[in-house]
């Protein structure tokens, strides 16, 4: 069964049972705590990238161009130095393995955390694009 704390991702609905206010509210409060932090970094002249990465139940559910990435590349448009979408990644071995395959070679079972082998790639990806 899929997580809740997932759906939001990939659901069209702004009330989802289980959720205590809007899904639009809540996205709302991450953009302002992400502004926040951009104007600290910004005060004390540090740059800010961010990455985005798919948890296993937006892997199963989701598609690549999700909302959870459209929101944080649009964030980003004017204050990241970089956005690094890794969604790409991951629903590629998807695409071609399937998905119960790509979760166990990459996750801990009955977990949304990366396992050694899903922390390697995603290290990997990031310092091809960070140097």
């Amino acid at each position: 069964r899929a997580s809740k704390k997932a759906m939001w991702t990939y659901k069209s609905n702004d009330e989802l049972e289980g959720y205590q206010r809007p899904i639009s509210k809540t996205q709302n409060e991450m953009i302002f705590a992400m502004n926040k932090l951009y104007d600290l970094l910004e005060k004390n002249d540090i740059k800010l990238s961010l990455a985005v990465y798919p948890w296993p139940q937006q892997l199963e559910n989701d598609i690549e161009d999700s909302k959870h990435t459209k929101m944080w590349r649009e964030f980003c448009e004017e204050k990241c130095s970089n956005f690094i979408n890794l969604f790409p990644l991951f629903f590629k071995y998807k695409e071609i393995n399937g998905y119960l395959k790509t979760y166990k070679k990459y996750y801990w079972w009955n977990d949304i955390h990366f396992n050694k082998e899903g922390n390697k790639v995603m290290a990997n990806e990031l310092m091809k694009i960070i140097k």
